[in-house]
């Protein structure tokens, strides 16, 4: 891939790649923000990507994790990741705000969570995308207002 200059929409880097596939990254967006997000204004506000090198990284990324959060059966075990069933190098979470913040999203039934260090990123980095549309003002597009109301954020 090409890069050029140019300003990328996430974290505004002086230089972009050539020829994204727009599609691909309005399709990650709706998947990774499912039934909150609107789809025909998301279309109209995003008719093309810039992304630098390391934002495209970090989608291709978020795109398979949440491929492997989808693709996991219900019946996952008490020692694996609540979120994709993994079972190597596990994190213990116990009342933590930010996580919990982080995941407000989902429904867990515990108060003590195990959660693999790459869900822990895809959680991370999918609520960075969220503040940076809050900050955008790109807000309009999800129809739950209150859906961005408190954004997480490391204290």
């Amino acid at each position: 891939m090409e890069i050029e200059k140019g300003l990328c929409d996430f974290c505004s880097a002086d230089r972009v790649l050539c020829e994204i596939k727009t599609r691909k990254f309005q399709k990650l967006l709706k998947s990774l923000f499912n039934q909150h997000i609107n789809v025909e204004l998301l279309e109209d506000v995003f008719k093309s990507f810039r992304l630098c090198p390391l934002c495209h990284e970090k989608f291709i990324l978020l795109d398979t994790r949440c491929k492997a959060i989808k693709s996991q059966k219900k019946g996952i075990n008490c020692d694996q990741c609540i979120l994709c069933g993994d079972e190597d190098e596990l994190y213990k979470i116990k009342k933590w705000p930010h996580f919990d913040r982080l995941s407000k999203d989902f429904d867990f039934d515990s108060d003590t969570v195990l959660i693999c260090p790459a869900c822990l990123v895809y959680l991370d980095t999918r609520n960075t995308i969220k503040q940076h549309l809050i900050q955008q003002n790109v807000s309009l597009l999800f129809p739950s207002k209150n859906y961005f109301i408190s954004p997480a954020r490391c204290r």
